[in-house]
């Protein structure tokens, strides 16, 4: 690019000119490019814009530096990045939201309900777990709080994962 005017560029690149390359983007994403474009121009400063094509629902990243006394513009289809990229996301979100159910579920369960990693540390207990040690799960997973005695505890849950069997324990306990 020398100017306003592309002097050299690949047979799939959709424009002569600056302003015909303007045309080729969706006309929303104007003000950011023209800004880009003006800077790289004036100011020599490089930039990369995610852009929409004006005519499709094509995704591209375009990309601008100076290059000795011209300007080099790189455009990357990205459209099957950006569709599964927006795939992924939506997955996620609905992940999220199951998890957020699942948990106020068992957190409204009146039954201690609590997970041990491979080294008998607390990784999740519900509001009920919690509120019997009258304090948060970030304070029990933080702190390695216990509702028994940490030993006799760590003892109960590596026998649990030796013989694969549920292990239990019952006591009293007196609360306010």
């Amino acid at each position: 690019c020398e100017g306003t005017k592309i002097i050299e560029s690949s047979p799939s690149f959709p424009a002569t000119s600056l302003s015909e390359l303007k045309d080729f983007f969706d006309p929303t994403m104007g003000e950011g490019l023209e800004n880009s474009l003006n800077e790289l121009v004036l100011h020599n400063t490089s930039f990369q814009l995610r852009l929409s094509s004006a005519k499709s629902d094509a995704v591209y990243i375009f990309e601008g530096m100076p290059f000795e006394d011209r300007f080099i513009l790189w455009l990357k289809n990205i459209t099957d990045h950006a569709h599964q990229e927006k795939t992924t996301k939506e997955l996620l979100k609905r992940r999220e939201e199951k998890i957020h159910r699942m948990q106020s579920i068992l957190d409204s369960i009146p039954v201690l309900i609590w997970q041990r990693d491979e080294h008998q540390k607390i990784t999740y207990c519900n509001y009920t777990y919690a509120h019997a040690l009258q304090t948060t799960p970030d304070k029990i997973y933080e702190q390695s709080l216990e509702l028994t005695q940490p030993r006799f505890a760590k003892v109960l849950a590596r026998k649990a994962v030796h013989t694969g069997e549920l292990q239990s324990f019952e006591s009293s306990a007196i609360m306010e």
